[in-house]
């Protein structure tokens, strides 16, 4: 299995053709090689029954012990950065796997397999929205530079929306980010930081429209609007903050800012959107946006990332164990699409 093949996008006439698409595909990636390689690391050959929502059912309870994010929490891990009600540590402090270096590399060697490692290329020339997700250490820098980098490559887009959050920067991550946005507050300031070093534009000419609540800072939202030129043609930049959906527990996820882009730019069905994160998080990306948004509003999204060997020591992230913590995720994404979108 090539991890350029695998990229969960489905090209169905109807929704039907392609959640009955996606889902094929999601059964091709639990049944590779590599997958079942990294369950006999663990010394587990699991029955799997060939039903997809059972096995992956199963494949969940059985990732627990990849919560390498829990496992460090339970050790004590990352109670410096206002962490204390999630349900687990910082990425870039989870804890290791304990497993010997050459027992770490044939893991990477099969998430290159399972598409978490090598970047692909867009499968489009033309797109209605670049969303580049936010996140932490330098991700605000590196993947606002890869959409710039896909546009100088021929890539044609008109619209940008950087998905920022209220997220504040954490004390252990500002060895990388005060290294592009020093004295940046939260995730937000980050990633516009980070996109005026990829694109060149001047900050002052934004044109902002907010809501700060008095009593939750979970519902306050900001949007910037920016027109500038790049590459010799127009862009239109959003800069997004969004509210939670779920404000007394939490701040706003991923799918709360994408159904906020959604609500407020109202893109038609039939448009073409690219998001744009770390290669180590496509899969799972792509997964969730097809529940939250390309499935239910008839939209084509697609997700690349920036290959695992433009992370420098800065950044981290590319260890056994956050490979592992990564099919997690992608196992629980697969396993929330099926759920919403049954055979």
């Amino acid at each position: 299995m090539s991890s350029s093949s695998i990229c969960f996008i489905p090209i169905g006439a109807t929704v039907r053709e392609q959640i009955v698409e996606i889902r094929s595909q999601i059964k091709n990636w639990i049944g590779s090689n590599a997958f079942a390689d990294l369950l006999r690391l663990y010394e587990r050959d699991l029955e799997l029954s060939g039903r997809l929502d059972a096995d992956l059912e199963q494949l969940e309870q059985f990732s627990d012990r990849w919560d390498f994010r829990r496992i460090a929490r339970e050790r004590g891990a990352a109670t410096d950065d206002n962490l204390s009600l999630g349900s687990g540590a910082a990425r870039w402090l989870s804890a290791g796997t304990g497993f010997s270096p050459e027992v770490e590399a044939r893991i990477i060697a099969d998430a290159e397999d399972l598409g978490l490692v090598h970047d692909a290329e867009p499968s489009k020339r033309q797109y209605d929205y670049f969303l580049v997700l936010g996140g932490a250490r330098l991700s605000c820098q590196l993947r606002p530079l890869r959409a710039a980098e896909l546009i100088r490559c021929g890539v044609e887009v008109r619209n940008i929306a950087l998905l920022g959050a209220a997220r504040p920067v954490a004390q252990s991550e500002r060895d990388a980010t005060d290294t592009y946005a020093p004295g940046a507050v939260d995730e937000f300031d980050l990633i516009v930081a980070g996109s005026k070093e990829a694109f060149g534009f001047d900050t002052e000419g934004f044109v902002e429209d907010r809501y700060d609540d008095p009593h939750n800072k979970n519902l306050s939202w900001v949007i910037r609007t920016l027109d500038f030129d790049f590459n010799q043609r127009p862009l239109r930049l959003f800069a997004i903050s969004a509210p939670s959906s779920d404000p007394v527990h939490r701040r706003a996820n991923s799918a709360d800012t994408w159904s906020f882009l959604l609500d407020r730019m109202k893109p038609v069905p039939g448009s073409n959107l690219l998001l744009i994160t770390s290669q180590i998080y496509v899969p799972y990306v792509q997964l969730e946006a097809l529940r939250t948004i390309a499935l239910p509003h008839g939209l084509f999204v697609e997700t690349v990332g920036f290959p695992g060997d433009r992370m420098p020591q800065l950044q981290g992230l590319t260890n056994a164990n956050n490979y592992l913590q990564e099919v997690r995720s992608t196992i629980q994404a697969a396993r929330r699409l099926c759920l919403a979108f049954p055979e």
